[in-house]
This record gives structure tokens, C-alpha cells and sequence, in this order.
């Protein structure tokens, strides 16, 4: 590994729609005639993180290899083909729900921490100072959290954070996740609202997601409240990403209001 990163030609990868994560750790590096993924970790932690996490769910055929790793760099295998699009929402909706149920299921041998509390309320105090919001929706907010989430019972695991198309690859006929950073220790469930509002919005698309969750683990806690926890979770805390990286927040601002006035998303 030490050779292929010296002389390997390194460049990094962004997405096909032309994004890239945000910590702009994933590279491809080209090495006498072959490909491979290279994460270059900003501390050893990450890289121990990732590391077990990608040994403990590689069982299940859904990550890329892993084949090894120097200092704080992890290798992976190159997978020819393509990342998924929008489009492929029905066709595919069903084996990433299997992915995510095979994700919520595997037992929490880990140790995490995830003040899920706190971070909301400090997302939505940075709104309020930044003046994305007003005091009146502030409150209405605070009080619509509180609210939903004496209803609910919320269970701590391991939970896919990022389901979007970027992050899946179709190679050979076969769907990989591979972004190791989105699969973490969570609320279980946090993972859901991103692809159901952004990526699987049919009813159809919807409920091939949860035939693939089915299949695996029972999705019956997931109700009504539990999910407008979730929505209203992810939209504040994607309002509060937008804004530090100057993108446009104004479609969050509109869900949030409907889901404040009971509206379906």
C-alpha cells in the first residue's frame, strides 16, 4: 500500500452530477494499470472508525473491498459502472431499503455518543441568530419537536445517514453503498427522511423502499410521528448545512412550514 501511494497518480473523485462529499477525503489512485479508492483520513480516529466499520458490514456484499491500509490512508476496490440518478428511484428503491434494514439490524457493539438534543437546539438557535427564522418559528419549532418526540420511542444504532443516489454505484448489475462515512452510529431512523423527501417521492418508489427494509427487519415503529420527527430533524439540520455553504435553503423553509401545519410532505 505504501507503493501504490507514493507512485500512484492520485486525483480526487466528486459525483457524476458533479458534487462531492464534504470532507473531500475519497480519491482515485492509478497504480501499473489498476484503479483503487483511497480515503486519506484527516486523523487516525476516522481512520480506525472507518476501518472497523467497513470489517463489520463487508459480510453483507454491499460495500466496496477493503484491501488495506497506510497510516491514516485506506484502500478500497475500484467498482466499474456508474453511480446511481434520480431515475433509478423505482427501479432500485427496493435493495436500498434492504441495504439500510440489514444496516439497522446488525447489533450496536460500539460505543457512541449522539447528544441528538442538544444538536437540534443548537441548529435551530444558529437559525434564529442568523435571522433564517423568527422567534415565532423558533418557538413553534421547539415546541413541534418536543411534542413529537414524547410519542416516540427512539432507539440508538447503527443507521445509513446520506441515502442518496450519489452514494450508491450500480457495478455489474449489483448495488454497492460507498460512502463509509455515512454509516455511523445514529438514531435509528434519521436515515430515512433524506431519500423519502428527496429520492423516493411516489407512493410506489416508497413502498418498495420498505418491502426491501421488510424483508430484513420489521419496519412497523416507523409511524407517522416517527417520520415527521425525522423530516422535521433533517430539514433543520440541512437548512442549518445550506446556509454555512451558501446554497439555497428556501425549499427546507417551505417543508418545514407544512409539516408545522400538519400538511403531508
Amino acid at each position: 500500500m505504501k507503493d501504490i501511494l507514493k507512485h500512484g497518480k492520485i486525483v480526487p473523485i466528486t459525483s457524476e452530477q458533479g458534487g462531492g462529499g464534504l470532507t473531500r477525503e475519497v480519491h482515485l489512485i492509478r497504480y501499473n494499470g489498476k484503479k483503487y479508492v483511497l480515503r486519506k483520513c484527516a486523523t487516525k480516529e476516522r481512520a480506525d472508525l472507518y476501518e472497523k466499520l467497513t470489517k463489520k458490514f463487508e459480510k453483507y456484499g454491499f460495500l466496496p473491498k477493503f484491501l488495506g491500509r497506510y497510516k491514516n490512508n485506506l484502500f478500497f476496490e475500484y467498482l466499474p459502472g456508474r453511480d446511481l440518478r434520480e431515475k433509478d428511484a423505482l427501479k432500485y428503491s427496493r435493495e436500498i431499503g434492504r441495504i439500510c434494514g440489514i444496516v439497522n439490524r446488525e447489533k450496536l457493539d460500539m460505543k457512541g455518543k449522539f447528544n441528538y438534543n442538544r444538536k437540534f437546539i443548537k441548529k435551530i438557535d444558529f437559525l434564529l441568530d442568523k435571522k433564517v427564522i423568527d422567534k415565532e418559528k423558533y418557538d413553534f419549532i421547539a415546541k413541534k419537536y418536543k411534542e413529537i418526540r414524547r410519542k416516540i420511542n427512539l432507539k440508538l444504532g447503527f443507521d445509513l445517514g446520506d441515502v442518496d443516489p450519489n452514494n450508491f454505484r450500480l457495478s455489474k448489475g449489483k448495488i454497492y453503498f460507498v460512502d463509509i462515512e455515512g454509516l455511523n452510529i445514529r438514531l435509528i431512523g434519521v436515515g430515512f427522511a433524506k431519500p423519502l423527501l428527496r429520492w423516493f417521492k411516489t407512493s410506489k418508489q416508497r413502498q418498495n423502499f420498505f418491502r426491501g427494509y421488510n424483508s430484513v427487519i420489521s419496519s412497523k415503529f416507523i409511524n407517522k410521528d416517527y417520520l415527521q420527527f425525522f423530516y422535521l430533524y433533517f430539514l433543520v439540520n440541512n437548512t442549518f448545512s445550506k446556509y454555512n455553504n451558501k446554497r439555497s435553503y428556501a425549499s427546507n423553509l417551505r417543508r418545514i412550514n407544512r409539516l408545522l401545519n400538519g400538511e403531508e410532505l
